[in-house]
């Protein structure tokens, strides 16, 4: 996909973040092309996610270190320009082809013109997002469409991503207008994009991702 995009100028076979569709759509809540004019978005907590298209490391005329990089998600890309202790803190994330997930604010910079900039404070990898901000995964089924054939397609996925995340079933009667929460036992997930995809491959199935 990266060779397509050097030579045509645009991914053909499909977008490098389609692997991570479910962290983009559950965590994030501003795109690139939306930065265009930060002063009207100022004072706006921002999350995005994207993946690493360029990088520079370079030294101001007095020898200090800076960095830029550029993430790139659907909708466009946006550059980000890091100063002293936030280049340094973040310089190992600056890297080509990384998937980031990027938390800021947009402010206004205490020093020269007092430009509108994204203040960034913090840095994950996109592909650990899962694990680090899931707290648990609810599986949402009307009890008239479980099914033994239902229930070991569920527990064949369970079985596949297992992991350290609580697994939560809501069974609804929808003519009694009852609801049961449950706990699994017996399973604990892995809640990535593969996994939430094969359980939304069900139409009998509702996921719920929990914060």
């Amino acid at each position: 996909m990266n060779l397509e995009k050097e030579v045509v100028g645009i991914y053909i076979s499909g977008h490098p973040l389609d692997s991570f569709r479910f962290e983009m759509e559950s965590f994030c809540n501003t795109s690139c092309n939306q930065l265009g004019e930060l002063e009207t978005m100022l004072g706006r907590d921002i999350k995005m996610g994207g993946i690493v298209s360029a990088v520079e490391h370079r030294t101001t005329k007095t020898g200090k270190p800076f960095g830029k990089f550029t993430l790139e998600d659907y909708t466009g890309n946006y550059s980000f320009v890091l100063f002293s202790e936030d280049y340094l803190k973040y310089k190992t994330y600056m890297a080509l082809g990384w998937f980031l997930f990027i938390e800021g604010t947009i402010v206004k910079n205490s020093w020269g013109q007092q430009n509108v900039e994204i203040k960034i404070r913090n840095i994950d990898l996109l592909n650990e997002l899962g694990l680090k901000r899931t707290k648990g995964v609810q599986l949402r089924v009307n009890a008239s469409d479980i099914t033994k054939d239902l229930i070991g397609k569920i527990e064949d996925v369970c079985s596949e991503f297992t992991g350290s995340t609580p697994l939560y079933f809501k069974l609804r009667d929808e003519h009694e207008n009852i609801y049961l929460e449950m706990l699994s036992r017996r399973f604990r997930v892995n809640p990535i994009n593969d996994m939430v995809k094969k359980m939304k491959k069900m139409p009998e199935v509702e996921v719920e991702v929990m914060f």
